[in-house]
């Protein structure tokens, strides 16, 4: 099944909310996979992933996924270069949108989409969660907020 580029965005622009729990416990180091999220226009189709990783600290990555095969968004931070598929290239922290047709094989400049602040682990998740209209009384993040583990690379 291909998902087309309308429905994509209706989806990731459907708000969302957590399905089975009132609050994701997020500090300084997180791994989320799954969580399922439920839209009152379609349903529990949606899932969430949150992770900063353990082995290299300056990477995280933030995505919904649709129907769990299709992803609506992921934001790579501090990650590696990304060359799409027409050879453009992106740096290392960039935006995957869903584009019929390539999945999430196309990434883009995040700050074109409004985020910032990427050395500020918390204000990027709530960006993210903006993003993919996901409601932000869903993430407590007081215990990450400024987390020293988390610099941007020069």
């Amino acid at each position: 099944m291909e998902l087309t580029q309308d429905l994509a965005e209706k989806y990731r622009n459907s708000q969302k909310k957590l399905k089975n729990k009132d609050k994701l416990n997020l500090n300084a180091e997180f791994k989320i996979i799954g969580e399922e999220l439920i839209s009152d226009e379609y349903g529990d189709i949606f899932k969430l992933d949150l992770r900063k990783n353990k082995i290299e600290l300056k990477v995280m990555n933030c995505n919904t996924r649709a129907n769990e095969c299709f992803v609506l968004a992921r934001l790579c931070v501090n990650d590696r270069e990304h060359k799409n598929p027409d050879g453009t290239k992106v740096g290392e922290t960039h935006l995957h949108i869903y584009k019929e047709g390539f999945n999430d094989r196309f990434a883009y400049n995040p700050e074109d989409y409004g985020f910032s602040n990427f050395d500020n682990v918390p204000a990027l998740i709530l960006q993210f969660a903006d993003f993919c209209k996901i409601e932000k009384k869903c993430f407590n993040i007081h215990e990450a907020v400024n987390d020293p583990k988390f610099q941007k690379n020069n």
